[in-house]
């Protein structure tokens, strides 16, 4: 049964770390993954690319206040200005708004307004080419009126940004802590499994300790007995076998464990009256009660034994443990003394 109980705990031990380490793994890959979009951070370059055009912006009004009409240097510092200013607003137009992160701000309206004055001020920029001083006045005006789109839209950003990055820091928080919790419960179960392995163990190897000593005694006791001990089972197969009995039938215990009492120290006109004790031994015969019968001898006589037998219940069933004396010498001795009183009368 104890075998049984730890086969049973180690197949749970075993199936629980089973279990906990699949789900270590899957939290492994999901740490792993958190750390790689935390590593990629397209918002930070979705960032980037919208404070570079509020700063763009401004230098590129910056470069309208100093139009000239009379400098054409200055028109075309104006002009590499508004190409840079225009390659910002096409990177970001181009990448999707850097993800799903960024949606809300580059779906606002504040973007689309700054993508329909954009649409509106490149080609008129590109037909104007020599003569943008002239139109100086309703250029500032016109960039002056789309600040304020393109600071909210670097302010959403921002915020989508920061979203989106705590977002990323809890899912990475929540993962450790929950690897740690079941690493904790991991050890923790183990630990427990081992500690009542342990404790099982102890009280197998306590119940062994106590068999064998249980059965050291008992064999003392037989040894130590005056009667000869044979032990059967309800077969009539022998299983303990006392130095005395060696004594009272001649064989040695090494032959006789295993043997049948029927066949070995029971005459053959014998053996069924033996079977009918054994029948009758655990309810008949009253404890302690002694029968005189016949034995067989290892030199092939017949002696008179006293036979006691009692009935005692064993982890394998109800055996018998006889109690056998020869009683050779006192039956001479009531022959001699009835001689003698004979011879007296």
């Amino acid at each position: 049964m104890i075998n049984g109980m730890k086969r049973g705990l180690t197949a749970v031990a075993i199936a629980a770390g089973v279990l906990v380490l699949a789900m270590l793994v899957l939290l492994a890959i999901q740490f792993s993954d958190s750390v790689r979009r935390l590593s990629i951070a397209p918002q930070d370059n979705a960032i980037w690319a919208v404070y570079q055009l509020e700063y763009e912006l401004e230098r590129t009004r910056t470069a309208i206040a100093e139009l000239d009409l009379n400098d054409i240097e200055k028109e075309r510092a104006f002009l590499n200005r508004f190409d840079i200013l225009f390659s910002r607003y096409d990177l970001l137009a181009q990448s999707a708004g850097f993800g799903d992160q960024m949606r809300p701000a580059m779906n606002s309206r504040d973007w689309l307004e700054f993508v329909a004055f954009m649409k509106r001020m490149t080609p008129a920029i590109d037909q104007n080419r020599g003569k943008i001083a002239a139109n100086k006045e309703p250029l500032r005006q016109a960039f002056a009126d789309i600040v304020p789109s393109v600071r909210r839209l670097a302010v959403a950003a921002l915020k989508e940004a920061n979203n989106y990055n705590s977002g990323l820091h809890g899912s990475l928080y929540t993962t450790v802590g929950a690897a740690v919790t079941l690493i904790v419960v991991l050890v923790s179960g183990l630990v427990g499994v081992i500690l009542l392995l342990l404790r099982q163990a102890r009280a197998l190897a306590q119940g062994r300790q106590a068999l064998e000593d249980s059965e050291q005694f008992n064999r003392a006791i037989t040894r130590a007995s005056l009667d000869g001990v044979i032990v059967i089972d309800r077969s009539g197969m022998i299983i303990e076998y006392s130095q005395t009995s060696v004594e009272v039938f001649g064989y040695p215990r090494a032959k006789m464990l295993g043997r049948s009492i029927y066949e070995w120290l029971a005459p053959e006109r014998f053996a069924g009256r033996l079977r009918t004790i054994l029948a009758r031994a655990d309810s008949d015969i009253p404890a302690g009660r002694r029968l005189e019968v016949r034995g067989l001898h290892a030199s092939g006589r017949e002696i008179p034994i006293e036979l006691s037998v009692r009935a005692v219940g064993s982890a394998q069933g109800v055996i018998f443990v006889a109690f056998v004396r020869d009683i050779t010498a006192r039956k001479a001795e009531v022959r001699q003394m009835q001689k003698a009183r004979e011879l007296a009368e």
